[in-house]
Protein backbone atom coordinates (compact mmCIF):
# COMPACT_ATOMS: atom_id res chain seq x y z
CA UNK A 1 0.00 0.00 0.00
CA UNK A 2 1.23 3.34 -0.93
CA UNK A 3 1.94 6.25 1.41
CA UNK A 4 1.38 9.27 0.43
CA UNK A 5 4.03 11.78 1.30
CA UNK A 6 4.96 15.50 1.57
CA UNK A 7 7.91 17.86 1.43
CA UNK A 8 6.78 20.50 3.72
CA UNK A 9 8.33 23.88 4.99
CA UNK A 10 7.01 24.26 8.35
CA UNK A 11 7.95 28.16 8.70
CA UNK A 12 5.43 28.63 5.56
CA UNK A 13 3.64 25.93 5.52
CA UNK A 14 4.62 25.53 1.46
CA UNK A 15 4.95 21.89 0.11
CA UNK A 16 7.60 21.00 -2.52
CA UNK A 17 6.25 20.33 -5.65
CA UNK A 18 7.67 18.51 -9.33
CA UNK A 19 8.98 20.37 -11.99
CA UNK A 20 6.95 20.42 -15.62
CA UNK A 21 9.51 21.84 -17.53
CA UNK A 22 9.11 20.83 -21.11
CA UNK A 23 11.85 18.56 -22.72
CA UNK A 24 12.51 17.03 -19.05
CA UNK A 25 12.08 14.22 -16.86
CA UNK A 26 9.48 15.01 -13.46
CA UNK A 27 12.02 15.84 -11.32
CA UNK A 28 12.08 17.60 -7.78
CA UNK A 29 13.68 20.85 -7.93
CA UNK A 30 16.35 20.88 -5.38
CA UNK A 31 18.29 24.16 -4.37
CA UNK A 32 21.27 24.23 -1.78
CA UNK A 33 23.52 26.75 -0.15
CA UNK A 34 26.79 26.38 2.28
CA UNK A 35 26.08 26.34 6.05
CA UNK A 36 29.31 28.06 5.99
CA UNK A 37 30.44 31.68 5.89
CA UNK A 38 33.34 32.38 3.12
CA UNK A 39 35.34 35.35 2.09
CA UNK A 40 37.74 35.89 -0.47
CA UNK A 41 41.60 35.93 0.96
CA UNK A 42 44.94 37.22 0.23
CA UNK A 43 47.89 36.73 2.84
CA UNK A 44 51.68 38.07 2.17
CA UNK A 45 54.33 35.74 3.71
CA UNK A 46 55.45 37.73 6.11
CA UNK A 47 58.40 37.73 8.65
CA UNK A 48 58.14 39.76 11.88
CA UNK A 49 61.50 41.79 11.38
CA UNK A 50 61.65 41.88 7.24
CA UNK A 51 57.32 42.08 6.82
CA UNK A 52 56.66 41.40 3.06
CA UNK A 53 60.51 41.88 0.99
CA UNK A 54 61.60 38.28 1.26
CA UNK A 55 65.00 39.41 -0.51
CA UNK A 56 67.05 40.03 2.45
CA UNK A 57 70.89 39.95 2.52
CA UNK A 58 70.88 37.09 5.25
CA UNK A 59 74.56 35.86 6.27
CA UNK A 60 76.17 34.38 8.82
CA UNK A 61 78.90 35.25 11.09
CA UNK A 62 83.17 35.46 10.44
CA UNK A 63 83.46 32.92 13.75
CA UNK A 64 80.97 30.15 14.10
CA UNK A 65 81.51 27.75 16.22
CA UNK A 66 82.53 24.14 14.54
CA UNK A 67 80.75 20.91 15.97
CA UNK A 68 82.38 18.37 14.06
CA UNK A 69 84.21 17.28 10.89
CA UNK A 70 84.63 14.02 11.05
CA UNK A 71 87.74 14.42 13.13
CA UNK A 72 89.60 16.62 10.95
CA UNK A 73 89.92 18.63 13.86
CA UNK A 74 89.81 18.55 17.53
CA UNK A 75 86.17 19.81 17.72
CA UNK A 76 83.57 18.38 19.98
CA UNK A 77 83.82 14.90 21.71
CA UNK A 78 82.32 12.11 19.19
CA UNK A 79 80.70 9.21 21.36
CA UNK A 80 78.23 6.24 20.10
CA UNK A 81 75.35 6.35 22.01
CA UNK A 82 73.45 3.47 20.30
CA UNK A 83 74.44 1.70 17.02
CA UNK A 84 77.29 1.55 14.79
CA UNK A 85 78.97 5.07 13.91
CA UNK A 86 82.67 5.52 11.58
CA UNK A 87 83.36 9.37 13.00
CA UNK A 88 86.43 9.28 11.20
CA UNK A 89 85.03 7.88 7.63
CA UNK A 90 87.33 8.32 4.51
CA UNK A 91 84.87 6.61 2.44
CA UNK A 92 83.34 10.27 1.63
CA UNK A 93 84.26 13.83 3.19
CA UNK A 94 83.55 17.09 2.28
CA UNK A 95 86.28 19.05 4.11
CA UNK A 96 89.62 17.85 4.34
CA UNK A 97 89.77 14.14 4.46
CA UNK A 98 87.12 12.67 7.13
CA UNK A 99 83.45 12.46 8.10
CA UNK A 100 81.21 11.27 10.21
CA UNK A 101 79.37 7.72 8.40
CA UNK A 102 75.93 6.63 9.53
CA UNK A 103 75.57 4.64 6.72
CA UNK A 104 75.14 1.01 9.19
CA UNK A 105 73.06 3.11 11.17
CA UNK A 106 69.28 1.71 12.24
CA UNK A 107 66.29 2.75 13.52
CA UNK A 108 67.06 4.73 16.56
CA UNK A 109 70.32 4.70 16.70
CA UNK A 110 71.78 7.95 18.26
CA UNK A 111 75.86 10.03 18.35
CA UNK A 112 76.01 12.51 20.81
CA UNK A 113 78.57 15.49 20.25
CA UNK A 114 79.40 16.80 23.36
CA UNK A 115 81.20 20.10 24.15
CA UNK A 116 82.11 19.49 27.90
CA UNK A 117 80.69 22.57 28.62
CA UNK A 118 77.41 24.76 28.61
CA UNK A 119 77.25 26.69 25.14
CA UNK A 120 74.29 29.26 24.83
CA UNK A 121 72.52 30.04 21.56
CA UNK A 122 72.05 33.24 22.34
CA UNK A 123 73.53 35.45 19.39
CA UNK A 124 73.22 32.48 17.24
CA UNK A 125 71.12 31.79 14.44
CA UNK A 126 71.14 28.35 12.82
CA UNK A 127 72.98 24.49 12.60
CA UNK A 128 74.70 24.52 9.25
CA UNK A 129 76.25 21.38 7.88
CA UNK A 130 76.31 18.80 4.80
CA UNK A 131 75.15 16.27 4.02
CA UNK A 132 76.01 13.01 1.47
CA UNK A 133 73.03 10.90 0.76
CA UNK A 134 73.34 7.40 -0.96
CA UNK A 135 69.73 5.77 -0.45
CA UNK A 136 66.72 7.17 1.67
CA UNK A 137 63.77 4.79 1.01
CA UNK A 138 60.23 6.48 0.44
CA UNK A 139 58.76 3.86 2.06
CA UNK A 140 57.40 4.71 6.08
CA UNK A 141 59.19 7.14 8.41
CA UNK A 142 62.79 8.24 7.04
CA UNK A 143 64.29 10.79 8.96
CA UNK A 144 68.18 12.13 10.15
CA UNK A 145 67.15 13.95 12.80
CA UNK A 146 69.48 16.28 15.20
CA UNK A 147 68.33 18.31 18.12
CA UNK A 148 70.23 19.89 21.28
CA UNK A 149 70.75 18.07 24.32
CA UNK A 150 71.89 19.22 27.99
CA UNK A 151 71.55 16.86 31.40
CA UNK A 152 70.06 13.99 29.74
CA UNK A 153 67.21 16.48 28.26
CA UNK A 154 66.22 17.21 24.88
CA UNK A 155 66.52 20.83 24.59
CA UNK A 156 63.87 22.15 22.05
CA UNK A 157 62.91 20.20 19.84
CA UNK A 158 64.35 17.99 16.52
CA UNK A 159 64.50 18.97 13.41
CA UNK A 160 65.10 16.65 10.12
CA UNK A 161 67.60 16.95 8.10
CA UNK A 162 66.02 15.51 5.26
CA UNK A 163 63.86 18.28 5.45
CA UNK A 164 66.27 21.03 4.49
CA UNK A 165 67.69 19.07 1.14
CA UNK A 166 66.72 17.02 -1.67
CA UNK A 167 66.70 13.80 -0.50
CA UNK A 168 66.34 12.54 -4.28
CA UNK A 169 69.92 13.95 -4.81
CA UNK A 170 71.90 11.09 -3.96
CA UNK A 171 75.88 10.77 -3.87
CA UNK A 172 76.72 14.46 -3.81
CA UNK A 173 77.04 16.79 -0.62
CA UNK A 174 74.49 19.22 0.05
CA UNK A 175 74.43 22.22 2.19
CA UNK A 176 71.38 21.94 5.10
CA UNK A 177 70.75 24.99 7.16
CA UNK A 178 68.37 24.57 9.99
CA UNK A 179 67.16 28.09 11.73
CA UNK A 180 67.35 27.82 15.67
CA UNK A 181 63.72 28.86 15.31
CA UNK A 182 63.05 25.44 13.78
CA UNK A 183 64.98 23.72 16.49
CA UNK A 184 63.24 25.84 19.55
CA UNK A 185 66.87 26.41 20.21
CA UNK A 186 66.84 30.32 20.48
CA UNK A 187 68.22 31.72 23.70
CA UNK A 188 68.68 28.62 24.89
CA UNK A 189 71.53 26.47 26.91
CA UNK A 190 73.13 22.91 25.70
CA UNK A 191 76.29 20.94 26.27
CA UNK A 192 75.53 18.89 23.24
CA UNK A 193 74.08 18.19 19.61
CA UNK A 194 73.03 14.63 18.91
CA UNK A 195 71.94 13.30 15.69
CA UNK A 196 69.34 10.20 15.28
CA UNK A 197 68.72 7.93 12.67
CA UNK A 198 64.56 7.24 12.04
CA UNK A 199 63.30 4.43 9.99
CA UNK A 200 59.77 3.15 10.82
CA UNK A 201 57.19 1.56 8.59
CA UNK A 202 59.88 -0.80 6.24
CA UNK A 203 62.04 0.10 4.02
CA UNK A 204 65.85 0.82 3.59
CA UNK A 205 67.62 2.86 6.75
CA UNK A 206 68.50 6.76 5.34
CA UNK A 207 72.17 6.19 4.22
CA UNK A 208 74.46 9.36 4.71
CA UNK A 209 77.84 11.00 5.47
CA UNK A 210 77.46 14.21 7.16
CA UNK A 211 79.88 16.65 7.70
CA UNK A 212 81.38 20.22 8.73
CA UNK A 213 78.59 21.00 10.99
CA UNK A 214 78.72 24.31 12.83
CA UNK A 215 76.58 26.57 15.14
CA UNK A 216 76.09 29.94 13.09
CA UNK A 217 76.63 33.17 14.17
CA UNK A 218 74.30 36.00 13.43
CA UNK A 219 75.45 38.38 11.02
CA UNK A 220 72.39 39.80 9.23
CA UNK A 221 70.05 37.33 10.40
CA UNK A 222 67.68 35.56 8.05
CA UNK A 223 64.09 35.68 8.03
CA UNK A 224 61.05 33.08 8.30
CA UNK A 225 58.53 34.37 6.46
CA UNK A 226 55.34 32.91 7.02
CA UNK A 227 51.19 32.63 6.03
CA UNK A 228 48.79 30.91 9.02
CA UNK A 229 45.06 31.42 9.77
CA UNK A 230 43.67 34.30 12.17
CA UNK A 231 42.19 33.14 15.25
CA UNK A 232 38.28 31.65 14.32
CA UNK A 233 39.01 31.21 11.09
CA UNK A 234 40.38 28.27 8.49
CA UNK A 235 42.47 29.33 5.77
CA UNK A 236 41.81 27.10 2.42
CA UNK A 237 45.23 27.79 0.30
CA UNK A 238 44.22 27.51 -2.75
CA UNK A 239 47.17 29.21 -5.00
CA UNK A 240 50.38 30.89 -4.20
CA UNK A 241 52.12 33.27 -6.11
CA UNK A 242 56.32 34.00 -6.35
CA UNK A 243 56.82 37.56 -7.71
CA UNK A 244 60.74 37.85 -8.54
CA UNK A 245 62.41 41.17 -9.84
CA UNK A 246 65.93 42.35 -10.50
CA UNK A 247 67.63 45.21 -12.58
CA UNK A 248 70.47 45.12 -14.64
CA UNK A 249 69.56 41.58 -15.89
CA UNK A 250 72.07 40.32 -18.49
CA UNK A 251 69.85 37.84 -21.21
CA UNK A 252 71.54 37.56 -24.50
CA UNK A 253 67.91 37.52 -27.03
CA UNK A 254 67.74 37.17 -30.62
CA UNK A 255 66.49 40.41 -32.39
CA UNK A 256 62.94 38.69 -32.69
CA UNK A 257 62.50 38.07 -29.08
CA UNK A 258 60.13 39.78 -27.17
CA UNK A 259 60.99 37.56 -23.56
CA UNK A 260 64.46 37.30 -22.37
CA UNK A 261 65.65 33.42 -21.97
CA UNK A 262 65.32 32.01 -17.95
CA UNK A 263 68.57 30.51 -16.55
CA UNK A 264 66.87 27.98 -14.72
CA UNK A 265 70.19 26.83 -12.77
CA UNK A 266 69.91 30.72 -10.83
CA UNK A 267 67.33 32.57 -9.40
CA UNK A 268 67.19 35.74 -11.93
CA UNK A 269 71.23 35.67 -12.06
CA UNK A 270 71.53 35.26 -8.37
CA UNK A 271 73.60 31.94 -8.47
CA UNK A 272 72.36 28.61 -7.23
CA UNK A 273 72.02 29.11 -3.32
CA UNK A 274 74.02 26.70 -1.45
CA UNK A 275 71.67 26.04 1.13
CA UNK A 276 68.65 27.14 -0.49
CA UNK A 277 65.37 28.99 0.40
CA UNK A 278 63.22 26.50 2.20
CA UNK A 279 58.96 25.94 1.86
CA UNK A 280 57.44 23.83 4.35
CA UNK A 281 54.37 22.80 5.50
CA UNK A 282 53.60 22.45 8.88
CA UNK A 283 51.03 21.09 11.43
CA UNK A 284 51.20 20.74 15.08
CA UNK A 285 55.00 22.15 14.76
CA UNK A 286 55.84 19.29 12.55
CA UNK A 287 57.09 19.75 8.79
CA UNK A 288 54.72 17.64 6.63
CA UNK A 289 56.53 18.99 3.08
CA UNK A 290 59.38 20.20 2.59
CA UNK A 291 60.88 21.60 -0.89
CA UNK A 292 64.68 23.25 -1.13
CA UNK A 293 64.45 26.41 -3.67
CA UNK A 294 67.94 27.10 -5.00
CA UNK A 295 66.98 27.90 -8.60
CA UNK A 296 64.60 28.61 -10.66
CA UNK A 297 63.78 25.17 -11.76
CA UNK A 298 63.26 24.03 -7.74
CA UNK A 299 59.97 26.31 -8.19
CA UNK A 300 58.87 24.23 -11.31
CA UNK A 301 59.06 21.14 -9.71
CA UNK A 302 55.70 21.86 -7.65
CA UNK A 303 52.82 20.21 -9.57
CA UNK A 304 50.76 22.88 -11.18
CA UNK A 305 53.29 25.38 -10.87
CA UNK A 306 53.90 27.87 -14.02
CA UNK A 307 55.51 30.69 -14.76
CA UNK A 308 53.01 32.84 -15.92
CA UNK A 309 54.46 36.44 -16.64
CA UNK A 310 57.62 37.58 -17.57
CA UNK A 311 58.38 41.62 -18.14
CA UNK A 312 62.00 42.92 -18.75
CA UNK A 313 62.42 45.93 -20.04
CA UNK A 314 65.72 47.81 -20.51
CA UNK A 315 67.45 45.29 -18.17
CA UNK A 316 64.54 45.13 -15.84
CA UNK A 317 62.86 42.05 -15.36
CA UNK A 318 60.14 41.14 -13.47
CA UNK A 319 58.67 37.01 -13.18
CA UNK A 320 56.07 35.64 -11.58
CA UNK A 321 55.45 32.05 -10.84
CA UNK A 322 52.01 30.53 -9.83
CA UNK A 323 51.20 27.27 -7.81
CA UNK A 324 47.98 26.18 -7.80
CA UNK A 325 46.59 23.53 -5.42
CA UNK A 326 44.72 20.13 -6.58
CA UNK A 327 43.01 20.23 -3.47
CA UNK A 328 43.09 23.60 -1.08
CA UNK A 329 45.35 23.24 2.03
CA UNK A 330 43.56 24.06 4.71
CA UNK A 331 45.53 25.58 7.34
CA UNK A 332 43.71 25.59 10.65
CA UNK A 333 45.04 27.96 14.02
CA UNK A 334 44.08 25.47 16.60
CA UNK A 335 46.63 22.61 14.94
CA UNK A 336 49.25 25.56 14.44
CA UNK A 337 49.16 25.10 10.56
CA UNK A 338 51.66 27.29 8.83
CA UNK A 339 52.95 27.35 5.54
CA UNK A 340 57.06 28.92 5.72
CA UNK A 341 59.14 29.96 3.46
CA UNK A 342 62.84 30.50 4.94
CA UNK A 343 65.24 32.15 3.74
CA UNK A 344 68.89 31.86 5.05
CA UNK A 345 71.08 33.45 2.39
CA UNK A 346 72.26 36.77 0.93
CA UNK A 347 69.45 37.15 -2.19
CA UNK A 348 69.64 41.02 -1.90
CA UNK A 349 70.55 41.35 -5.35
CA UNK A 350 67.25 40.63 -5.95
CA UNK A 351 64.95 43.96 -6.03
CA UNK A 352 61.83 42.51 -5.59
CA UNK A 353 60.73 38.92 -3.40
CA UNK A 354 57.24 38.71 -2.50
CA UNK A 355 54.85 35.92 -2.02
CA UNK A 356 51.53 35.61 -1.57
CA UNK A 357 48.33 33.06 -1.10
CA UNK A 358 45.34 33.03 -2.70
CA UNK A 359 42.00 30.86 -0.77
CA UNK A 360 39.08 31.29 1.17
CA UNK A 361 38.97 32.46 4.60
CA UNK A 362 35.55 30.23 6.48
CA UNK A 363 34.45 31.97 9.17
CA UNK A 364 34.33 29.03 12.11
CA UNK A 365 32.89 31.85 14.89
CA UNK A 366 29.56 31.29 13.07
CA UNK A 367 27.17 28.38 14.22
CA UNK A 368 24.59 26.73 12.02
Amino acid sequence: MAVETNITDSATGKYAEVDYTDGEKKALVVANRDLKTYTSGVKFFEDSTYGYDMNIGAAVGATPINIHDGKDNAYWTATIVSGVWDFDSTAQFYDTAQSIDGTETLNDDVATFDKGSAQTTDGYSSVSGYVYITGWSAVGVKQVNIYGYSTDTIIGNSANIGDYVDIGNLNVWQKFIIPLENMGLVDQTINSFRVQTVNTGGGVTPNYYLDLIKLELESTVGGIFKIKPDKGTWFHVEKIRTTLGATSYVATTADNMSVPPLDYQTILNVASLDGGIIYQRTQGGVPQLTNQVRMIRDYLTFPQTEIKNVIWKNGNILVTIETEYATPETLKPENEDEITMSVQENVSSLSYYRMSALGRIEDRTQTC
